[in-house]
């Protein structure tokens, strides 16, 4: 009889857990989700149809107008769509958190900026950044680089950045949220391609998590895996969420330049959780 009761109960609990076929009735929702986000995808404008008073209510909140920056927002930003899931659907919220991240990266940008005459966003996404470095830094040639076609063709079409041209170098280079989501090997790669990037005595601001005590720790959830709908979508073995010590970035940065100097930024944060680094040539 005990075991009996032992049994139901042991039965009871792994189908509340997801465990049998409760797990598998759950697996199947993911998917049925998953498919059904896809045809909403597929249905989106390639600007999201935000109006006019929601975008002046963000920009308000920086002290900017439309008439100062193009808030056109396209269908696959991650960087927008995420914390839309995130918060539940609420446009405001979500409109004035990407503002506010991408306004405020502009602005410690233009910090660096003294005497720049070209610079580059690696990694420029759909502009969350980028649209406002055309505003902080109107001498400035602001060029873009990103993996994803679409974001590029975004870029040039509707917010009129430069592509990056072979042979090109940059007084100043910012990568906001790019060496926080690569593996190892990846982040040395990537780091050697930013130095070659900068023209002599040229800067770049890059961001990362906030340190580890040491080495190198790997997550497999990003945005791009929570929106698996989004064209254009990174690889998740490639894309990750990664953390290193600061041992790594200056051995990583040793290897790649060895009289480049570090500079962690003090009381600025990207995004509201990342930390801004300085290198400097």
């Amino acid at each position: 009889m005990a075991t009996n009761i032992k049994s139901s109960i042991q039965a009871w609990i792994q189908d509340k857990i997801g465990i049998g076929e409760n797990r598998d009735r759950l697996q199947l929702l993911s998917k049925r989700l998953d498919s059904l986000a896809v045809l909403q995808q597929m249905t989106l404008p390639v600007h999201l149809p935000l109006s006019e008073q929601l975008q002046d209510d963000a920009l308000r909140l920086v002290g900017l107008t439309r008439d100062d920056v193009c808030l056109a927002i396209h269908r696959s930003d991650p960087m927008f769509r995420y914390p839309l899931q995130h918060h539940g659907g609420q446009l405001e919220v979500t409109l004035a958190e990407y503002v506010a991240a991408g306004h405020g990266a502009a602005n410690v940008v233009a910090s660096m900026a003294s005497g720049a005459e070209r610079l580059l966003d690696f990694g420029c996404g759909y502009g969350r950044v980028s649209r406002f470095l055309r505003q902080a830094l109107p001498d400035v040639a602001i060029h873009g680089l990103d993996p994803k076609a679409s974001a590029m063709a975004f870029q040039q079409d509707t917010l009129g950045l430069m592509p990056h041209s072979d042979g090109l170098t940059y007084d100043l280079l910012f990568a906001g949220s790019v060496f926080t989501h690569l593996r190892p090997l990846d982040f040395k790669a990537a780091l050697k391609d930013v130095v070659a990037l900068l023209s002599p005595g040229g800067k770049a601001l890059i961001t990362l998590h906030p340190f580890i005590g040491k080495g190198y720790q790997v997550f497999d959830s990003t945005e791009e895996s929570a929106l698996p709908e989004l064209e254009d979508n990174l690889n998740e073995s490639d894309y990750v969420s990664a953390y290193c010590s600061r041992d790594f970035l200056d051995a990583a940065l040793m290897d790649s330049c060895p009289t480049a100097s570090v500079e962690v930024l003090d009381g600025k944060l990207f995004g509201g959780s990342q930390v801004y680094i300085a290198i400097k040539l």
